[in-house]
């Protein structure tokens, strides 16, 4: 292969120009700019450590690990937006998140003012850029992935604040509710399924309800 393409040097240029187009084609058909195609892998390989805590039950790894499975999944595709503007059941998660103290979480700890801000600006701008675009959406999607994790599992790890509770072991399959966000504008409806079905975790969230009011 290498004497060949040394010895046609322009049909070398020509075949890789042939494959450059390609897979422009396959980004442009799975809706995402190919100069960006890259992008998302790098926003996620940067993700910082969520709500950093000694005591936090998951790192980022974890995290990471469901986002790039969800976005290889969409061939690197924006999940969250669609032809610069925001989908409705982004807008609907963006709610959910700024209501996390209805569960006991607070809404810091998944960004979700500083992603309103961010939207606003984006909602705001007609020269929003691809990536722009492309950091919204892996930050909206690791938000959303940490409050899954945080609601199922907990936030804190019980042993590490002094409490001799079993830790879950069931399987969890974060990309799939992650997914389910994607589609659904009643983003309510779908944490519902990944909160624990304990008794005293319902009774606990009626007087939380009461005291908030």
């Amino acid at each position: 292969m290498l004497p060949r393409l040394k010895r046609h040097p322009g049909r070398a240029r020509r075949g890789l120009r042939a494959i450059g187009l390609l897979l422009a084609g396959v980004a442009a058909a799975a809706g995402l700019p190919a100069e960006q195609t890259d992008t998302v892998r790098q926003l996620i390989a940067r993700l910082p450590e969520p709500a950093v805590h000694a005591a936090r039950l998951h790192s980022a790894a974890d995290y990471r690990r469901t986002l790039l499975e969800v976005y290889d999944r969409h061939h690197d595709a924006l999940l969250w937006s669609s032809a610069g503007a925001a989908t409705a059941p982004a807008r609907a998660l963006l709610e959910l998140l700024q209501a996390a103290p209805a569960y006991g979480l607070s809404a810091d700890d998944y960004d979700a003012e500083r992603l309103a801000a961010q939207l606003r600006t984006l909602d705001a701008a007609s020269d929003a850029t691809a990536g722009q675009w492309a950091a919204f959406d892996v930050a909206l999607s690791s938000a959303a992935v940490t409050l899954l994790h945080d609601l199922h599992f907990g936030r804190i790890d019980p042993h590490a604040v002094g409490f001799d509770l079993p830790r879950r072991r069931d399987r969890f399959d974060a990309a799939a509710y992650l997914e389910d966000l994607t589609l659904r504008t009643d983003a309510a409806a779908v944490v519902a399924e990944v909160e624990p079905d304990f008794l005293h975790y319902r009774l606990l969230r009626q007087p939380l309800a009461r005291y908030r009011q």
